[in-house]
């Protein structure tokens, strides 16, 4: 076939792996020229040369371009595996809390809610009909447990 001279010269490998600095990229690379080359089985053997220099050249400056893309993405994004592992460790430790502030007294719970939604000691206090003192303390005790759990 017309495209051996692909594989049987070394020329082309080579050519290939002073972009790459890896053979199995290398040899990759030579296996898409070679299938972008067969449109082309019309041409002479030494036209197919000189359009598979270009097209390995031109090969490898996609696959950077698509290699950058990728890692601007898992820059951004994180990768899959790592966000995976993130957001399973964020659940187990929501689900801590959670346990955690099922021991508490729904009073504590209610009362640090209000605190964190805006209201005022004061307006809690109208509320619940309790010391601010009072309020404080248990504020204190679900911020402090909070704390621990994070």
């Amino acid at each position: 076939m017309q495209l051996d001279f692909l594989y049987d010269n070394k020329e082309f490998i080579n050519y290939a792996f002073r972009f790459t600095k890896n053979y199995y990229d290398a040899d990759d690379i030579i296996q898409d020229v070679a299938l972008k080359l067969l449109r082309y089985s019309d041409k002479q053997q030494d036209e197919l040369q000189k359009l598979a220099k270009v097209a390995i050249k031109n090969r490898y400056i996609d696959l950077k371009r698509t290699e950058k893309k990728t890692y601007e993405l898992f820059e951004y994004y994180g990768s899959p595996v790592e966000s995976f592992e993130k957001r399973l460790l964020q659940k187990e430790r929501l689900n801590n809390v959670y346990k955690k502030l099922e021991l508490m007294p729904k009073s504590n719970t209610k009362v640090f809610n209000l605190s964190v939604e805006g209201y005022t000691v004061y307006e809690i206090r109208d509320l619940f009909r309790e010391n601010v003192n009072a309020l404080l303390g248990k504020i204190f005790r679900v911020r402090n447990l909070l704390k621990k759990s994070a």
